[in-house]
């Protein structure tokens, strides 16, 4: 409903225009809030797109809002707070639907959004009604807790919508197409007729099977982009023919261009054309003589052959060498772990900078403590699932921990001020918990060198009122100590 007409029925409440419903025994402020309740609770719903995702129910929602809008208008003083109340439970109802469905499904749902800003609904009406249908079951597979079944209906629905989506792109492809053989169809009869004809066979091809109604195939996309292909190859000609017409060219002097494009593709081969003997015995000469070149490499190639059997001796010899290194390296390595037992905590930091500089992970040194810091968008957004792409980099820190037998670490979980302390708290103590299990698992560490904390908010790095700011603040911190 429009924000200016909720507005009016506030100015009307205010007036006292309405039935205020004396047996509930409310004032007309009172009344007038629900009315702002109904307002901002729809508004709401638009947001969370109730109307795309639970239509049925918002259908119910809008009914009811032109029922007391037409009341409001007529001053028929019918309208009951219960009349607001059913309108705002309904409200509540469909939002709670659309994000149920979103947060299972949204992943193959959201694709409805591209389809509609592309007119798919009213271009491929029969796999649209499909996919909206398939909706609907699911909404009410939800409702009982179906959990197949609703997996089932998403993927129906998501086919259906996908299906529609390419119908409608093959139909607007083929507009476009018809729309660029109007503009020249005239000049091209003159000047490329039979290139031409080829495009407009092509194009009774495409409706044909435009006509058999099977809009959605690869065989349509293949068919239109050939007589895109043919038309845009007549339109070069017509131009090239034109151009000729205008710049008043000799039939020699096409003659003579042919003859340089041949003399260049000629070069490319370090080869000289004589055109004294005709065009045809020139491009006989030219066969020929690439030829002889693609002879010549073959030679070449069977003597590199023979080159590679001497690099394969020579990569064996490598590899013994390599392998002799490795074990090197596995005896400094061992050397270095039991160094590095001794070493104060500051020489390991150095250790942390480089292995993480190519990431957004930040580490510092202070008080005799290392501190690794990680951005919160490592997760899902609102969740404390890492997102797969940042396992590498936590993998990393896990295994440079190894390394630090004698240490603790501590995982904080840091949140904004956004939303309620206690809920920021939960999320912060989940993500600790998640990267914390992700490091163990990672490296086998003992469990005992860890232990997650859950913050939330407490501990900010910079004030909550801008957005670079709660982004510094949604972290979390790996704190390495000296047992």
């Amino acid at each position: 409903m429009n924000t200016n007409i909720l507005h009016f029925w506030i100015v009307i409440v205010s007036m006292g225009l309405f039935n205020v419903n004396h047996a509930q025994e409310i004032t007309s402020d009172e009344f007038q809030e629900k009315v702002s309740e109904m307002q901002r609770q729809y508004l709401t719903a638009k947001e969370h797109k109730a109307h795309l995702y639970d239509a049925q129910y918002f259908k119910a929602v809008e009914r009811n809002f032109t029922e007391i809008q037409t009341s409001i208008q007529s001053n028929k003083n019918n309208v009951k707070v219960s009349d607001l109340q059913e309108t705002i439970d309904l409200i509540h109802l469909t939002i709670q639907h659309t994000d149920s469905v979103l947060e299972h499904f949204g992943d193959k749902l959201t694709v409805k959004e591209y389809g509609l800003s592309i007119r798919a609904d009213s271009l491929d009406t029969k796999n649209w009604k499909k996919a909206e249908e398939s909706l609907k079951k699911l909404l009410n597979a939800m409702g009982k807790n179906e959990t197949e079944k609703s997996t089932s209906c998403a993927d129906d629905a998501y086919r259906y919508y996908n299906q529609s989506i390419i119908t409608a792109l093959n139909i607007r492809h083929f507009d476009e197409f018809e729309t660029l053989l109007d503009q020249h169809d005239k000049d091209l009869q003159n000047n490329a007729p039979i290139t031409l004809q080829k495009a407009l066979l092509l194009r009774d091809k495409a409706k044909s099977i435009i006509d058999k109604d099977k809009m959605e195939t690869e065989e349509l996309i293949e068919i239109v982009n050939m007589a895109y292909h043919e038309i845009n190859h007549a339109i070069n000609i017509m131009e090239w023919v034109e151009q000729i017409k205008e710049d008043d060219i000799t039939y020699e002097q096409i003659h003579l261009n042919e003859e340089e494009r041949m003399q260049k593709v000629a070069s490319l081969f370090d080869l000289y054309l004589e055109f004294d003997q005709g065009t045809e015995k020139s491009l006989e000469q030219l066969t020929l003589k690439v030829r002889d070149k693609i002879q010549n490499y073959d030679d070449m190639d069977f003597k590199l052959a023979e080159k590679d059997k001497d690099i394969d001796a020579l990569q064996i010899k490598i590899d013994e060498y390599k392998n002799q290194l490795t074990h090197l390296s596995t005896i400094q390595d061992s050397l270095i772990v039991s160094n590095k037992s001794i070493r104060a905590l500051s020489n390991e930091y150095p250790i942390f900078q480089s292995g993480l500089e190519d990431t957004d992970f930040t580490t510092n040194y202070e008080n005799e403590q290392i501190t690794i810091r990680i951005p919160g968008s490592i997760f899902v957004e609102g969740k404390e699932f890492i997102k797969p792409q940042n396992y590498g980099p936590i993998v990393r820190i896990a295994n440079l921990l190894c390394e630090m037998s004698n240490c603790v670490f501590t995982v904080e979980g840091h949140t904004d001020s956004q939303g309620k302390a206690e809920k920021n708290r939960e999320i912060s103590q989940k993500r600790a918990d998640a990267i914390k299990e992700l490091l163990c698992a990672s490296a086998s560490h003992d469990q005992n060198q860890f232990v997650a904390f859950g913050l939330g908010e407490s501990k900010p790095l910079s004030p909550n009122d801008s957005v670079s700011g709660r982004t510094k603040n949604n972290r979390i911190d790996i704190v390495i100590r000296r047992k």
